[in-house]
């Protein structure tokens, strides 16, 4: 049995999908400015001694960003032993005050090269590193609990 690929003959519907996502799309000179911003903040999260690792995420990156573009995401993966203090596994402190302290290594250094930077957050949410969800999934382990 040998493999078929079917071909769609243009239709319609094809015309009306891509003269809406023409309507929508973020012009590239606007994406692509705003990905080397995006990217910049990756760069200098990177040298903070706490950071391990930092990765792109939202539409900016899955590639379905639409008009008017607000904001393209990025994440920061923390040193737990740099940050032991936070969280459920450690001290059990809120991670607010861990973020704003983060931001605030990295907006000045942001702002030598955007000196017009307004910022309502560099940090939107915060997400358990792999050393919480184990702690938490262990804690909350059915089966530990019955022994």
């Amino acid at each position: 049995m040998s493999a078929t690929t079917t071909t769609y003959r243009s239709t319609v519907a094809n015309a009306v999908i891509d003269a809406i996502r023409a309507q929508v799309a973020v012009r590239k000179d606007v994406l692509e400015a705003a990905k080397r911003r995006r990217d910049r903040v990756r760069e200098l999260a990177d040298e903070h001694d706490a950071a391990r690792a930092t990765f792109n995420s939202g539409s900016v990156a899955h590639g379905t960003a639409n008009a008017p573009l607000h904001d393209t995401d990025c994440g920061v993966v923390l040193d737990r032993r740099k940050f032991w203090d936070y969280g459920p596994d450690g001290g059990n402190l809120p991670p607010r005050p861990m973020m704003e302290s983060f931001r605030d290594w990295i907006l000045p250094r942001l702002r030598r090269q955007y000196p017009q930077l307004s910022l309502r957050s560099l940090q939107k949410y915060a997400r358990p590193g792999v050393d919480a969800v184990a702690k938490l999934t262990a804690d909350h382990d059915p089966a530990r609990r019955r022994r």
